[in-house]
């Protein structure tokens, strides 16, 4: 049963990988090829095959969400894609500490993409300053409970 929801989650990912990539502007034929070989590419039957590789799958599944999130709050600027950004990076980070590096992602897009747009620099330091407090009671849950384990 693991096999088929491991697959499920590798088209899922596919899909959000499909919505990133028409994000960035890319032809949608282009964008679908592209999430399509990333879905059938051997490279990834490890993960789909073996169970504790589904970390990694739900670390691609939420960070991908998280980083959809963030680039639709640049965009539209509303509260609830700030907090819907957060909770998926959150679970990311539950899932998979390598998800401590999408800050550093999100922080590049930010500088390469929408610093000339507005001068936002004080909601950039609001941004990362609340997200940096979260984030850090959030490794410090999960540090505590390891401690319990």
């Amino acid at each position: 049963m693991f096999h088929l929801s491991n697959v499920l989650l590798l088209g899922f990912i596919s899909a959000l990988l499909f919505l990133l990539l028409k994000k960035f502007l890319i032809p949608t034929r282009l964008a679908l090829l592209s999430a399509l070989i990333y879905c059938v590419h051997p490279l990834f039957v490890s993960s789909v095959a073996w169970i504790p590789a589904r970390g990694d799958l739900l670390l691609m599944v939420f960070s991908l969400l998280s980083f959809l999130f963030f680039i639709e709050y640049l965009e539209k600027q509303k509260t609830l894609l700030l907090i819907m950004n957060w909770l998926a990076f959150s679970i990311a980070l539950f899932c998979k500490e390598t998800a401590a590096f999408l800050p550093f992602i999100f922080i590049i897009y930010y500088f390469i993409f929408h610093y000339k747009k507005k001068n936002r620099t004080e909601e950039f330091h609001t941004y990362y300053s609340l997200f940096s407090l979260g984030n850090t009671l959030v490794l410090h849950a999960q540090h505590c409970y390891r401690q319990l384990c």
